[in-house]
């Protein structure tokens, strides 16, 4: 997910943008052809559709929820319903042999296919450790424990009474990234030819 997005963000702030700036100028150059990943981005962030919100959902589920189960969903908004082209598991599509039935999925990244073990996902993603104890930690004596749990030191009243999971918290930090990144200008040394 980080380098599908970082990904674009490149094609945006170095390709495109260039491409239409050498245009707007009348420069010859070599128009460079890329492919725009925002379809791949989008797998991962639509609201509906998206990997992310999806594992949310069912890392928030009440009970236990199974890999099969969770990979279950992911094959039913993602494969039945969505259609996604850069997504695929042996339940979607039988002739995926290297993919273990009920356990794997295939995302076809920009930089190639990569398979992912749904074990474990839904799992790994809850935030188990809970604000009192972040408070607990933030509220020590020791400066190095409120320099490591600084979330601690949210009021009782604001935080949520469900825990920030893996992948939200992770999905925040890339968005603050690439929103700082995307306030910056790139710079070129431009050389000409004689």
């Amino acid at each position: 997910y980080c380098n599908e997005k970082l990904q674009q963000l490149f094609i945006e702030l170095v390709l495109r943008r260039q491409q239409e700036e050498y245009a707007a100028e009348g420069l010859r150059w070599v128009d460079v052809q890329y492919f725009n990943n925002q379809i791949i981005v989008d797998m991962f962030e639509d609201p509906h559709h998206g990997m992310v919100p999806l594992l949310d959902e069912q890392s928030q589920m009440v009970g236990t929820v199974t890999d099969t189960a969770f990979l279950n969903y992911f094959d039913q908004k993602l494969g039945k319903e969505a259609k996604h082209p850069h997504y695929t598991s042996y339940q979607i599509d039988v002739n995926e042999r290297m993919l273990r039935k009920d356990l794997d999925f295939k995302v076809r990244h920009f930089a190639g296919e990569v398979i992912y073990s749904a074990e474990g996902f839904v799992e790994k993603n809850k935030d188990t450790l809970f604000q009192d104890l972040k408070r607990l930690m933030y509220n020590s004596s020791n400066p190095v424990y409120k320099l490591l749990w600084q979330d601690g030191e949210a009021d009782i009243l604001t935080v949520s009474k469900r825990p920030t999971t893996a992948v939200k918290t992770f999905r925040l930090s890339m968005g603050a990234l690439v929103e700082n990144l995307s306030n910056k200008s790139p710079f070129f040394v431009r050389c000409i030819k004689p």
